[in-house]
């Protein structure tokens, strides 16, 4: 299932690859293509790079949280906050938002779904 050249302009495949592995394949040497025919297309994207930074980090962080349940509790938490951030919600203004209302009893225990930062 490797591509392969056999020194003309097409692939030899070996092992026979599945269709979804030959359409990716297909589609990085496109686009390989367009970045050398027209050199104003980027070869880095500094969107992705931004984006996957904060996944990295958040990786590097979880190593620290000493057990299971903190495990959990840091998996929670870092979802909301990546979730708020997915709807535009700054992070910190919906957590305290969200405590204070919780600590004042102003949310019914039956509608703590509309807490989410997406509601």
């Amino acid at each position: 299932m490797v591509p392969a050249f056999d020194g003309s302009d097409d692939l030899v495949w070996i092992g026979g690859p599945s269709e979804g592995f030959r359409l990716l394949v297909v589609l990085c040497n496109e686009a390989v293509d367009r970045r050398l025919e027209d050199g104003r297309i980027e070869v880095g994207s500094n969107v992705v790079e931004r984006s996957i930074k904060s996944v990295a980090l958040t990786r590097k962080n979880s190593l620290f949280v000493g057990n299971a349940r903190g495990g959990k509790t840091f998996a929670v938490l870092a979802s909301l906050v990546n979730t708020c951030k997915l709807n535009g919600v700054d992070p910190e203004a919906w957590l305290a938002d969200v405590l204070e209302r919780i600590i004042a009893g102003k949310v019914a225990a039956k509608r703590m779904e509309t807490l989410f930062p997406w509601a």
